[in-house]
């Protein structure tokens, strides 16, 4: 009766120590076991009048099930911080010298299916190559690490991605996610200050679909709005003026482009 008193509060506590965290707050959930089981035990202990539980284990047995469930909540822990951050491996090719919008749509049954590089399979990349046109059909599914059961969202969207200019498939194109505010590739920051192309993802970016451009920096707002063209359409279109930084960190396409949505 001890041991299940004690690991039903190891959990509560392990849970409570992960609400009041700043990383795994999601996780608060572990505590619910704890609380079950510490129900259970206060049930049989003060209701029952049961003291000891029939022991079915020797003491090995019962040793080995007792590391387990105590270890079991840092293990899940591992689990989940491990499954946020797997890797997505897929490579793009665009048409040489492409400037535009590409958008790939995933999972269709008559799409591409094709892999390069890794050895015997490991490590191995999804290749999608992209049209004139800046399409792509793709039969893989859209890698999505987020664990909706604990509502965490994965950290970074594209983990493992490149993109290549079909005549130069030795050095990949550095990208921007969005919002603004999260990972840059691959010294993004040193090749706008050079002026070369570069991919910024749209505010679009849905699984089975995902929308990004690749431009050069000075053609930006070529496909992108405006802060100030943002403000006015809200104002237009609501009425009323928008809450102070909206529309900040803000990638929206222009309208010409939405028929890629």
């Amino acid at each position: 009766m001890k041991r299940l008193r004690n690991i039903s509060i190891y959990y509560i506590i392990f849970g409570v120590l992960c609400a009041i965290s700043f990383i795994y707050f999601q996780l608060w959930r572990i505590l619910i076991p704890g609380v079950a089981l510490l129900i259970i035990f206060l049930i049989l202990r003060f209701i029952f009048r049961i003291k000891t539980l029939p022991p079915k284990l020797n003491k090995t047995q019962s040793l080995y099930v007792s590391v387990f469930l105590y270890a079991l909540p840092i293990l899940f822990i591992f689990w989940v911080s491990w499954y946020g951050e797997r890797p997505f491996r897929q490579t793009i090719i665009i048409p040489e010298n492409y400037e535009g919008v590409i958008a790939i749509q995933y999972g269709q049954y008559d799409g591409q299916r094709q892999w390069t590089g890794g050895f015997l399979g490991i490590g191995a990349s999804r290749l999608i190559k992209v049209d004139t046109f800046g399409i792509a059909f793709t039969q893989f599914k859209y890698h999505n690490n987020n664990l909706d059961f604990l509502n965490t969202r994965a950290p970074r969207l594209n983990n493992g991605l490149e993109i290549y200019f079909k005549n130069d498939l030795k050095s990949d194109i550095p990208y921007k996610e969005y919002p603004k505010s999260i990972n840059f590739k691959n010294d993004f920051e040193k090749a706008v200050e050079k002026g070369k192309s570069v991919a910024y993802f749209t505010e679009f970016n849905t699984p089975p679909l995902m929308i990004f451009v690749v431009t050069k920096p000075s053609n930006y707002h070529k496909y992108f709005m405006t802060e100030k063209e943002m403000i006015e359409e809200y104002r237009k279109k609501h009425n009323e003026e928008p809450r102070p930084y909206t529309f900040e960190d803000a990638r929206k396409l222009r309208k010409e482009y939405h028929k890629y949505y």
